[in-house]
């Protein structure tokens, strides 16, 4: 699904919004090298929610704009077609990995809640039998590669961008951009 949503106003002033929902399945990898088929399982390159919402202000200086619009010459090559464009981004973090593990607990509690994160501990490791004495030589896999609920962090990003257009000719223009 893509919604977007579009409003110019007066004045120089126009804001977009996008937002998309999706969900990537793939049957590419085995779980046990003497499966039949590939197993179905959420991709690696799952971002369920995708958001972005920029604007364009364009500044109100030089001719025929509300601050010096008598403006001429260097002066209005200056300060004239200056334009602000912020851009926020977000999107939904790719689903955690595992590899061939014994899980001794509830799938539902692997996650950990937002405020119980850290970089050392991401989801709930208690769950998961980690003794290396007690680890299968041999076995059949049957818990999948990766779930949808246990997700890496999300992409949050603020942008920043400043535009010049200067006129050198009726039919020619100069554009200069700037990107934080």
């Amino acid at each position: 699904m893509n919604v977007r949503l579009e409003k110019r106003f007066s004045h120089g002033y126009t804001v977009v919004g996008n937002y998309t929902f999706s969900k990537f399945l793939e049957a590419t990898n085995l779980l046990n090298a003497g499966d039949a088929a590939p197993s179905k399982v959420i991709s690696d390159q799952d971002f369920p929610h995708h958001i972005s919402v920029t604007a364009i202000y364009e500044l109100p200086f030089g001719r025929g704009r509300k601050y010096l619009a008598s403006a001429r010459g260097f002066l209005d090559v200056l300060v004239s077609g200056w334009q602000l464009s912020p851009i926020y981004t977000y999107q939904s973090g790719p689903p955690v990995a595992f590899g061939n593990v014994i899980l001794a607990g509830d799938i539902h509690y692997i996650p950990l809640s937002k405020d119980k994160r850290s970089i050392y501990q991401w989801f709930n490791t208690s769950l998961f039998n980690r003794d290396n004495a007690q680890q299968l030589a041999s076995n059949l896999r049957t818990l999948s590669q990766r779930f949808g609920g246990i997700r890496a962090d999300a992409y949050n990003y603020w942008d920043l961008s400043a535009l010049k257009n200067t006129r050198i000719h009726e039919t020619m223009m100069l554009e200069f951009r700037l990107r934080r």
